[in-house]
């Protein structure tokens, strides 16, 4: 009597532990596909880079005597961007400066030298903003993508346990049904693990 009750509460256990596997699965399942969803988005919009940032810098460049945030951020991206020395000067090149504003001088930050007036940097900046921002769409999607297969392979893991624990459940209940007492099958497992 004692043993059957014992492997009673095993089966139950077991059935909560399949329980509890099954809801496990299911939810790294949703997040799995969230981030392909994510991981999808940022790889698609490392192909669309270079329309969005000439877009933007032709409307910074248009505004930069009128709004003063602009000016501060395109000097700023003109001179270094996170430490990351840009030496850049205007989209393609110093010639789109007098391209929007022919009347004003260059800024101080397309000049590298003072010597004899502004020598500007002779790139724009287009090129190596869109190569700053690539690089870094790219590590993120590649990041997500690591992710995702270690999640998948959790999932994995997490359905294999869930079998095994029906395996053990089903032989427990044909166990106890056969001699009309429950007694614990032999286990899954026939070797020790090795430590």
């Amino acid at each position: 009597m004692h043993t059957s009750r014992k492997a009673l509460n095993m089966i139950k256990y077991l059935i909560l532990m399949l329980t509890f596997m099954c809801v496990y699965a299911g939810m790294f399942g949703l997040v799995v596909i969230l981030e392909i969803i994510l991981a999808s988005a940022a790889f698609s919009m490392y192909n669309r880079v270079d329309s969005m940032l000439t877009r933007r810098m032709n409307i910074v460049i248009q505004q930069f005597h009128n709004d003063r945030f602009m000016r501060a951020s395109f000097n700023h991206m003109q001179t270094s961007v996170r430490n990351i020395r840009m030496s850049c000067c205007g989209i393609q090149s110093y010639v789109d400066w007098s391209n929007f504003h022919p009347d004003q001088e260059l800024p101080t930050s397309c000049c590298r030298r003072f010597e004899e007036g502004c020598m500007p940097f002779e790139r724009g900046c287009h090129s190596p903003m869109s190569d700053f921002i690539g690089s870094r769409i790219h590590m993120i999607a590649t990041g997500t993508t690591i992710i995702i297969v270690f999640q998948v392979v959790c999932i994995i893991t997490a359905i294999i346990m869930g079998a095994r624990l029906s395996v053990y459940k089903r032989r427990l209940r044909e166990a106890g049904m056969s001699t009309g007492t429950i007694t614990a099958p032999e286990p899954i497992l026939t070797e020790k693990p090795k430590y």
